[in-house]
């Protein structure tokens, strides 16, 4: 066990060690235990600490240690006459969280407050141009230069709202409520043709869980606008009622590909030169101020956004 505790220990991200025919833990490394700000874990059921979300996501088996998700990897070890269970939490490589994602915020912050200032100066000086014109045929010179500014503030204005937003738990307005009628909700706000579009599977109407019913419905909006404009046939939204509570939004393809797939968290991943991502990162932030989290995945012609709550 020694040697085990040994090889464990400086992994950074949570490891737990226990008998292959036991959840018991025998052993957790510290950055589990300070994670649980528990003097040690061992004697408690990992069972009770790793929640295990039920199925397999991309081939791959997924987790929530108290409110992060983390994909699990085990790995049985012999240590004399006795057989161990290796059980890591790895950090997801499909997030672009930590150290660097924050470096990264910080110097978009700088590049914004560079950039803005001298572009909405030439801006100005051409509308003032527009507006002393005389040539008319300069005047159809002017649209699209119009136009490639509005793009251009457009995904200053997304950046800036993606360095902005605090992705931090906070449960201050949590009540039961109704992700049926949240769901029922939002997609009301939408035209007469989307909501033609909009499929709901298996509806839950007795269904409730805790959660902050304002920021889930911006989520949720976001949600189906990306499915919108990146898809042009039916949308499917299932409600999943089986713990943890899943809401997965499924349309065709389009022009996300495989490989758009296995980052499509990270900004500035897309299929189009028009705008700043395929609309995930912002979201997934979103979706970790209530305790959720999200999952993308690619099915043949089809793709799957899972809107994945915390274990109730």
């Amino acid at each position: 066990m020694k040697f085990l505790q040994q090889f464990i220990a400086d992994l950074q991200y949570p490891v737990f060690i226990t008998r292959e025919s036991s959840p018991e833990i025998q052993f957790a490394n510290s950055i589990a235990v300070n994670k649980a700000g528990k003097p040690s874990l061992d004697g408690t059921s990992l069972d009770d600490s790793v929640k295990r979300y039920p199925t397999l996501l991309n081939g791959r088996s997924y987790g929530q240690y108290l409110r992060e998700w983390y994909e699990i990897k085990e790995r049985a070890i012999k240590n004399g006459d006795c057989s161990y269970l290796v059980t890591e939490l790895r950090y997801r490589d499909d997030l672009p969280f930590g150290e660097s994602f924050e470096n990264w915020k910080k110097m978009v912050e700088v590049m914004l407050h560079r950039l803005r200032s001298p572009l909405t100066g030439i801006a100005g000086y051409l509308e003032m141009m527009e507006e002393e014109n005389t040539n008319k045929d300069l005047e159809k010179r002017f649209s699209p230069i119009n136009k490639g500014f509005d793009q251009v503030f457009d995904i200053m204005d997304e950046l800036e709202e993606l360095y902005q937003l605090d992705n931090t738990f906070d449960d201050e307005g949590f009540t039961e409520i109704s992700p049926q009628q949240t769901l029922q909700e939002t997609t009301d706000l939408f035209s007469e043709e989307a909501r033609q579009r909009f499929q709901f599977q298996n509806p839950q109407p007795d269904l409730t869980i805790l959660s902050d019913p304002e920021p889930l419905r911006l989520l949720l909006r976001q949600l189906l606008e990306n499915a919108l404009r990146h898809s042009d046939g039916d949308i499917s939204i299932s409600l999943n009622s089986q713990n943890p509570v899943t809401i997965t939004i499924e349309n065709e393809a389009g022009d996300i590909t495989p490989e758009i797939t296995e980052k499509a968290f990270f900004p500035f991943v897309t299929s189009r030169a028009d705008d700043l991502g395929i609309g995930l990162t912002t979201a997934l932030l979103q979706a970790n101020r209530i305790g959720a989290t999200l999952f993308f995945e690619h099915k043949e012609e089809k793709i799957a956004v899972s809107l994945v709550f915390p274990f109730q």
